[in-house]
């Protein structure tokens, strides 16, 4: 077992979140439906660039968006930042469905196929006493308004218990796996998936949601490590 998932944050320090959650099942999801307008909003295409920064590898990915009823005002990406297309099992293990890797606070992603790209070193180790930074973040990539999520954003949707009923909601967010740096190496595709915030909780840790086969929890990880990105828009 690599280290990281068994070192979550119990969430004392977000009682709001959890207040946030039951106003959400108090509103009903009726409402909220209402609220959210849940039609789908369309596809759009992105060409992204390497040459930016953000892209590992230049590509055109065609997305699409979810309004989810737990976060009135804001839409979803409907699948990972950089991947070629949704995921086709909680397990997935194809790198098309998986997307790209980011460190926290690391304008540069990565592809991790059978090898690194870009290979250049990674960071080994991260300690900045800073939340996302705006310029750091790739969702700009998408256009105006994209970002990526809120701690409190990601725990109003996780309401599901395992990776498996990850993946069947909405969102279909799966196990593609993360980059363990100081081994640079991609470890657990298929059986975890991690997925960043926006927001620190120390200067070496921040917010991030993972999932596995067994469980599904909003907790703290080294911001050394390369997750997934699951981008937010307001609307």
């Amino acid at each position: 077992m690599y280290p990281g998932w068994d070192q979550f944050c119990i969430l004392s320090d977000y009682k709001d979140i959890l207040k946030v959650r039951s106003e959400l099942m108090a509103l009903g999801f009726n409402e909220l439906a209402e609220k959210t307008k849940l039609n789908n909003m369309g596809t759009f295409t992105v060409n992204h660039l390497a040459v930016n920064g953000f892209a590992p590898v230049d590509k055109t990915c065609e997305y699409g968006t979810i309004a989810m009823p737990e976060t009135p005002g804001i839409v979803w990406l409907d699948r990972n930042l950089g991947a070629s297309r949704r995921p086709l099992a909680w397990n997935d293990t194809s790198e098309a469905s998986a997307g790209w890797y980011w460190q926290f606070n690391r304008k540069q992603g990565y592809k991790f196929g059978t090898v690194r790209k870009p290979n250049t070193p990674l960071p080994n180790f991260i300690n900045e006493n800073n939340d996302w930074l705006v310029e750091n973040d790739p969702c700009q990539e998408l256009g105006p308004g994209w970002r990526l999520p809120t701690p409190q954003e990601i725990m109003a949707i996780e309401t599901w218990s395992t990776a498996k009923n990850a993946f069947i909601s909405k969102l279909k967010l799966h196990a593609a796996g993360w980059i363990y740096t100081h081994y640079d190496k991609l470890v657990n595709r298929g059986q975890w998936g991690q997925f960043w915030s926006n927001q620190q909780s120390l200067p070496e840790w921040a917010w991030s949601l993972g999932i596995c086969s067994s469980t599904s929890r909003v907790a703290v990880n080294p911001k050394v490590y390369g997750y997934s990105i699951r981008a937010v828009k307001d609307i």
